[in-house]
């Protein structure tokens, strides 16, 4: 079994590589998986499986496959040959599509029509989908009845339609055990023993709200003066992605505050995959903010699993699947999106 995804597996993993990674890890208990990156060689962080790189692989020799995003591309033999294939729709990654390309507005349209036809490839040649929640089914249920795979033939064997899609959940993995202090106050020697860190970990992505957190800092430290904000803010482990706009505007916002280096602080590089948790051990409250579009009601935020892993209060803007859940079970509170005084109210009730 093939278990294939066109990110960088290694130590510097990212949501995507980290799911392929389990996956592969779970499946091998009764099948020999095979896990390859469209990146290039390397190591799983998971459970130290090696990493084969995606052009290297023999197609002829699969009995199925599992594959993420523009694997297919890649590897245009796949969809041309009988492999069963299985589909990670995990990333609704032509919802992301909708905030790359910067100021380049045709750009951003090749982009956009780019994911479109790369799923709409997969839709007519799947023969397996799954994806991480319940929205996100109904929104790929949607697709593939466009795509025509919701017909007649199908609902006759399967009127759920459960055969054509289904949840792979993506959750955590066991409880690790953190010993205060970590990682994070070594790193910022200013910060006081009892100061309260508001952690913002993962990716600064433009389809993400860093600033309104910024923003939410004058109001968050007039009611709780010994409050600092950390970003986990290092380049992505992906270099073939353009570099996101919202870093620097996030920075830029700080300061223009007054707040950059001293109550807001930007970890430049990214943490590595087996590392991150400890960072969670000085850690008050973590947070996350994304505006409110598309991406965020399709979305499955994986450092909001991180949060649970780790037992982190949470704040967080509504309108994601992860969140809701974490709101509802009380293991967060949720703000507006865009709402900067909701957000530094919530930050200050936790």
């Amino acid at each position: 079994v093939l278990v294939a995804t066109p990110e960088p597996i290694g130590a510097g993993s990212a949501g995507p590589a980290i799911r392929a990674a389990h996956m592969a890890r779970v499946l091998a208990t009764d099948h020999d998986v095979v896990l390859a990156s469209g990146r290039g060689r390397g190591v799983s962080p998971v459970d130290g499986r090696p990493v084969v790189d995606l052009a290297d692989v023999d197609v002829e020799s699969l009995d199925a496959a599992v594959v993420q995003g523009r694997v297919s591309i890649d590897r245009p033999d796949l969809l041309a040959g009988s492999t069963p294939i299985c589909f990670d729709w995990f990333d609704p990654f032509q919802l992301e599509a909708l905030h790359r390309g910067g100021a380049d507005r045709i750009r951003r349209m090749d982009l956009v029509e780019g994911a479109r036809q790369t799923l709409l490839a997969q839709a007519a040649r799947g023969d397996f989908f799954v994806c991480s929640n319940q929205t996100q089914r109904d929104h790929w249920l949607g697709f593939l009845a466009a795509a025509g795979r919701v017909n007649h033939l199908n609902h006759e064997v399967d009127p759920t339609f459960e055969n054509l899609i289904a949840i792979a959940p993506f959750g955590t993995d066991g409880t690790p055990s953190l010993t205060a202090p970590g990682p994070l106050r070594a790193e910022f020697p200013h910060f006081g023993p009892d100061d309260h860190v508001l952690l913002w970990a993962g990716g600064l992505h433009d389809w993400l709200d860093p600033t309104l957190v910024v923003d939410a800092m004058p109001a968050i430290l007039e009611a709780v003066p010994d409050t600092r904000l950390v970003f986990l803010a290092g380049p992505h482990p992906n270099t073939s992605l353009e570099t996101m706009g919202v870093r620097g505007e996030a920075i830029a916002r700080a300061q223009e505050l007054r707040l950059f280096g001293s109550d807001v602080v930007f970890v430049n590089r990214w943490i590595d995959y087996d590392e991150r948790l400890g960072w969670f051990a000085d850690a008050t409250v973590g947070v996350v903010a994304h505006r409110p579009h598309l991406e965020a009601r399709f979305s499955h935020r994986t450092r909001l699993l991180d949060h649970l892993a780790v037992g982190l209060p949470t704040v967080t803007t509504g309108g994601d699947p992860a969140g809701a859940i974490l709101t509802g079970s009380g293991a967060a509170v949720s703000a507006r999106p865009g709402g900067t005084g909701d957000f530094a109210a919530a930050v200050v009730t936790v």
